[in-house]
Order: C-alpha cells, then structure tokens, then sequence
C-alpha cells in the first residue's frame, strides 16, 4: 500500500471517530483492549505505537502489561483469558495452537537473530564440542530449548550428553555467574547481561537459529468474531509505529529503551539484529512448520503436519496494507 492510500485509511479511521457537533468537536469513546507482551526490542512497534499516541488515534485505549519475561508467559495470560491480546515468539505459538483451538495469529510484528549460547571459559569450555556432559540452562518448551537443540545439531553434540536444566530468563544470567550452570541458552538483554556479568570468563556463540524467529501477535476467535475492529484498528497502529522506525530510527530507539527498561549499550549493540516489521509472510509459516516438526519429532509423533493457515486471520492486515501479507494458498 502507498503512502498516500495509507494516509487516507488512517484519516478516515480518524474520521469515524470525531464528528462536528454545534460546532464542537465530539470523539466516540475508545474501545479498551488488554494486550499482554515482553518488553523486548522485537516489540518494540508496540511502545512506539503506545509512546506516539497511534493507538488512540486508531480509536483504542491499550492496556499494555510488559512484566512477562518471555513469551511463553504472555501467551498463557491470553490462554487463560486474562488478557484480550498477547505476543510471543511463533514457536510458542505453535505449540499451543493445538491445545487452545481458538487462538488466531494476526501477523509477525517483528523478528531477531539475537539468540545466544553463553558458556563459562572457567569449566573449559572454548569450543562448542566442549559443552559435552555440561549441564545447560534453558527454558523449556520455548525459542531457548529449540535454539540449543540446533545450535547442538549443528556442532554435531550428541544431546544425550547434557543435562538440561529449566530457568527462568532473568534468572539465568546469575545462575551462570554463581556456577549452578555451565552455560545457558537465551537471547536477548539476558545473553548480554551474562556476558557482562561474567567478562573474560564468558565465551559466547550466536545459536546459528536457521531463521530470524518471529514474534506474532495474537488473539482468540471470539474477539476476532465480536469485535472485528479491533483487530484493524490495532494493526493500523502498529503500522504507523513501523514508519515512525524507519522515518526516525533514533528517536524510535530512544522510546524502545526507555519504556522496556533496556541499557543504551545492550540496544546499540543488538538494534541491527532486529526487523520491526507487521507481516505476514512465508518466513512465518516456515518457521511455524520447522517448530512442529521439531515437537513431533520430540514425541515420536509421525501425524500430518496441521493446516497452519488456518490458524492465521489474514483479513485485518489485508485490508490495512495487502503488501504486507505474501503467504503461499
């Protein structure tokens, strides 16, 4: 969609929601949503479009709740219904899409490539074949066990060696420092804090993740059927925030650190590893499907691999930006 047919539907949107009235001017109230999300730069569309007023323009008042320190978490709080919308990595989509029927992806609002394997140079280790019979910190179920388990994949480890032991995100950095693991698995401000809090005792590889894993936002069907607008007018929002990025990358940045608490340095240095995009698009299927068969493989599983596009609402994105949405029927 061009500027110009975007900046139209954005005005008519607005349009709807202010009228004259003896010469005054009279708004409709908004429309009070919950959205549950990590305060990771990979949602960072989200605090511009908060930080920019985009999301009130496009007629929503936006509870925004961004103390989950991963995915998994904010998507359980949309499962349990304790919040209307939620965002977390596709990979923890795809593994409760089957337990929750109901839950829709309504696009890709970013990707990384930030995922690490941190490891302590003191239990010698300095080469990925050296994490051999070490005990590795993961959250399991997540983008943190998936990652590990091709990064091992990939170096030829036998994952029958290690043992793998569940922390939390904000946990691991210290739980390496303190010894109780060799090395951990994560992405993002923990990677870097371990890294920190460690410094030439830490050595440290990029997962080698086969693509940049997606953060999707999501939401149940029956908000989707009782409340189609939502959808629309949310994604709207988020697209604005995206040419607000690309327009006024610093300024962008600058909002992203400050109101997900990130350090400048850890932002400065990561910013470029990360696409604030809303999409929906062939990376994202694939990505979904190599989640799957991972699990399905996990469990010995040999069905059909599931109808993945039916769990995609296209329409809201399709009639925002069609652009946007190149998924294959």
């Amino acid at each position: 969609m061009g500027i110009l047919s975007f900046s139209m539907l954005v005005l008519s949107l607005g349009f709807a929601f202010s009228g004259c009235q003896g010469g005054q001017e009279a708004k409709e109230e908004l429309i009070k949503i919950s959205l549950a999300t990590t305060p990771v730069i990979y949602t960072g569309l989200i605090a511009v479009a908060d930080q920019e007023g985009f999301f009130r323009q496009s007629g929503l008042d936006v509870s925004i709740r961004s103390d989950y320190p991963a995915g998994l978490q904010s998507m359980q709080a949309l499962e349990r219904g304790e919040v209307q919308m939620a965002t977390g990595a596709a990979f923890v989509f795809s593994g409760m899409m089957e337990d929750d029927p109901s839950l829709r992806v309504l696009a890709s609002v970013g990707s990384t490539s930030d995922h690490e394997i941190v490891a302590r140079k003191d239990r010698g280790i300095l080469r990925p074949s050296d994490l051999q019979g070490k005990r590795i910190g993961v959250v399991l179920d997540t983008v943190s066990e998936y990652a590990l388990s091709m990064f091992l994949q990939m170096n030829n480890i036998d994952p029958a060696t290690l043992t793998l032991v569940d922390i939390s995100p904000p946990e691991m950095p210290e739980a390496l420092a303190r010894g109780e693991v060799d090395a951990i698995s994560v992405w993002g401000k923990f990677s870097y804090l371990a890294i920190k809090r460690l410094g030439e005792n830490s050595v440290s590889w990029p997962s080698q993740y086969s693509l940049d894993y997606h953060w999707v936002l999501a939401a149940k069907e029956d908000l989707l059927a009782n409340s189609p607008e939502v959808a629309k007018r949310f994604l709207l929002a988020l697209k604005q925030a995206e040419r607000f990025v690309l327009s006024n990358e610093e300024a962008a940045r600058a909002i992203i650190t400050q109101k997900w608490g990130l350090e400048q340095d850890f932002v400065t240095q990561v910013w470029s590893k990360n696409k604030l995009r809303v999409a929906l698009d062939q990376p994202l299927i694939i990505s979904l499907e190599n989640a799957i068969r991972w699990r399905m493989r996990n469990k010995g599983k040999t069905e059909e691999m599931p109808n993945i596009l039916s769990k995609i609402h296209q329409a809201p994105l399709e009639e925002i930006d069609p652009k946007a949405v190149t998924l294959y029927r």
